[in-house]
């Protein structure tokens, strides 16, 4: 703070930026943000004790790899690419990048039904990347967004086409050459030792007895997971998911109901995203042809989605206040244009989470006192924090002629160039007037497709479903 304040140079600002971006822990903080999106844990959640242990002893090499991965400031699309298929990348066996598939591996357990750890794995995928409440379609077609029960079981397909393997992989290099692995080696054996010896008499005794054997199991496999959390010398390994040798196709579970089948539905990428003449995945399960669906600069959410994260962090709201529901019932964009244009933004400056943070932070908004403005309206009819829009000649706006007008409805500009000169169009949709009729080229860019109705004197959104959203443009809102 003290170098920070005897800078005078008008860079001043921006070298602390650089400084904190360089910070190992700039890593570890925004690292807390992305395993919230995770459902990053280091135990299973609702288990049945008598079977299973609850630990997963080696989360913590994937709350290190993200940790990494925002320090070195990867790529985002690469960043998707290996949490969802890096067993499908050319990379070494012993990849540390390996246990990015934490990120699908490292949730609840369920008792082990494996329904419901593929409906975990599609909610946390489809909600952490695309901002799409899928797994409402589980069960019937999504009631309120575009998602047929059946793009549901084309996803449940590809995951349902891979399998954790019963031995994880070690990562990181020969584990020898660790002076303490002699000591761990020695300690695991002894207990894997102990363990292989109660198989046989499984088939032996009464029920009574099995039942005091399974115990018995369960205290060693725990003894044996402590021993790999807790040990100095035990090697590293990635909670991995791999691909089935014959993947298959899913059917339609009718109301959800597994023993109920219908037709079958093909593995491949959402409807609403991707159009009605998709090509169905045929590399391996999909994973990796899912991955590069929604790391594609066609995908017209991915980067809203991450873009409305970031700044959800810095500002302590979204700009979509539903982070993780771009949907018909997700919140609609305070600034669709702003949206836009950072969205444009960062997949232009290669999908980078360091210069969004610096294009954000190096902004007018940002950096504006947090003092009391006098000369501030709140818009008319509402208290909401997000609906207080400065409407003020130096924010672009025309001003208010008293404290009961609202500020008046504007569609951004789409033949100015980047974001507004103030980065808030005066756009309220909880004022109580009655905004004009939009263009038809403007569109509203809080989910796939939702456009102003025509035939409406209310700013009521409908789906088109023969639109479909295109990707961000720095220089208009989407069409």
């Amino acid at each position: 703070m003290g170098a920070f304040l005897g800078d005078a140079s008008p860079a001043a600002f921006a070298n602390v930026v650089e400084h904190l971006l360089a910070l190992p822990q700039y890593g570890e903080r925004w690292g807390r943000h992305w395993l919230d999106v995770a459902r990053y844990s280091d135990t299973k959640g609702e288990i049945k004790r008598q079977r299973d242990t609850p630990l997963y002893p080696f989360a913590w090499t994937y709350r290190d790899y993200v940790i990494q991965a925002l320090n070195a400031d990867k790529p985002f699309d690469r960043f998707i690419l290996e949490q969802i298929a890096a067993d499908k990348l050319p990379l070494p066996k012993d990849s540390p990048v390996l246990a990015a598939l934490g990120f699908l591996t490292l949730g609840e357990r369920f008792q082990n039904k494996e329904n419901d750890i593929i409906n975990d794995r599609i909610d946390v995928v489809t909600k952490g990347f695309l901002g799409l409440t899928v797994t409402c379609a589980r069960c019937h077609d999504h009631m309120f967004d575009p998602i047929p029960t059946k793009d549901y079981y084309s996803l449940r397909g590809i995951f349902a086409s891979s399998h954790e393997p019963k031995f994880l992989p070690l990562i990181g290099g020969d584990p020898t050459h660790d002076p303490d692995y002699a000591d761990y080696y020695t300690q695991r054996t002894n207990l894997q030792y102990q363990l292989d010896g109660l198989v046989p008499n499984f088939r032996k005794g009464d029920a009574q007895k099995r039942r005091e054997l399974q115990r018995q199991r369960v205290q060693l496999q725990n003894r044996i997971e402590a021993l790999e959390l807790t040990h100095p010398g035990a090697p590293p390994r990635a909670h991995v998911l791999v691909d089935n040798e014959q993947p298959k196709d899913s059917p339609v579970f009718i109301r959800g109901e597994a023993e109920n089948k219908g037709e079958i539905a093909p593995r491949r990428f959402l409807e609403c995203l991707s159009g009605p003449y998709r090509k169905p995945f045929s590399l391996g399960s999909g994973r990796l042809e899912l991955a590069n669906a929604i790391a594609s600069k066609s995908n017209p959410l991915t980067a809203r989605v991450l873009v409305n994260r970031v700044w959800q962090h810095h500002f302590g709201e979204g700009l979509v206040g539903t982070p993780d529901d771009f949907g018909a019932m997700g919140a609609m964009p305070t600034h669709p244009a702003l949206l836009d244009y950072l969205a444009g933004s960062f997949m232009e400056h290669g999908w980078s989470i360091k210069q969004l943070h610096r294009l954000i932070v190096g902004s007018r908004t940002y950096q504006q006192a947090s003092d009391n403005n006098p000369g501030a309206r709140m818009c008319a009819g509402s208290s909401s924090s997000h609906c207080a829009i400065r409407c003020s000649p130096s924010g672009g706006n025309s001003t208010p002629t008293s404290t009961a007008s609202p500020c008046p409805w504007r569609w951004p500009r789409a033949e100015t160039p980047g974001p507004p000169s103030c980065w808030s169009p005066a756009i309220c949709p909880a004022t109580s007037a009655t905004p004009p009729v939009a263009p038809s080229t403007a569109t509203s860019t809080a989910a796939i497709c939702r456009r102003c109705s025509t035939t409406s004197t209310s700013p009521t959104r409908t789906w088109k479903p023969d639109a479909v959203m295109k990707p961000p443009s720095r220089n208009r809102p989407c069409t």
